[in-house]
């Protein structure tokens, strides 16, 4: 979650990049069965842990193939900020997967026979994701204007994206009547 760049690009941002942090792509996969648990504090959360399958199972009921390749573990921590008086959060991530993936230093493309596709075990990415008002609406704390920004470094070796790094500046039209 994110003040100026969240929504699933329903009510923000529709671009990937804006909605989550792409680092994560690799391990964290799209659909798939899990579990976890999180801790609230004052209506949001403060601490997420998930352990989902590693494999996505978008497609099935999943429980056939459920950790057959390994699992994902995502831990997230999600601090409340109040720099120059105004609330923002600071959210501190990682993913960390088991599954067997393509190295990415040997070309796919090129395949020799009898010689296969190098293969690398378990991948890893770290994110931090913040938002921070800088104007808030004195007749609606939940509008006004601020920044935001993620950063990321991910395991070279299995996945695409080394790094990410996004930054920006959001928030409420200044008209009343749009939201």
């Amino acid at each position: 979650m994110n003040a100026f760049a969240h929504g699933r690009g329903k009510t923000q941002f529709s671009n990937a990049a804006f909605v989550a942090t792409p680092i994560g792509l690799r391990t964290i996969v799209y659909s798939s069965l899990g579990a976890g648990f999180l801790i609230m504090r004052e209506g949001e959360p403060l601490f997420t842990f998930t352990v989902i399958n590693s494999t996505d199972t978008s497609r099935t009921s999943g429980f056939d193939e459920l950790f057959a390749n390994g699992a994902s573990v995502i831990p997230e921590l999600r601090l409340p900020t109040n720099l120059f008086g105004r609330s923002g959060h600071f959210l501190f991530g990682a993913s960390w997967s088991s599954r067997d993936y393509a190295a990415l230093e040997q070309d796919p493309f090129i395949v020799l026979p009898d010689i296969p596709i190098s293969r690398k075990t378990d991948s890893w990415s770290l994110y931090w994701n913040f938002d921070q008002y800088l104007f808030v609406d004195p007749l609606d704390p939940a509008r006004g204007w601020g920044v935001f920004g993620r950063a990321g470094i991910a395991d070279a070796d299995t996945n695409p994206i080394e790094w990410f790094l996004s930054f920006g500046v959001g928030g409420n039209s200044p008209m009343v009547s749009r939201p």
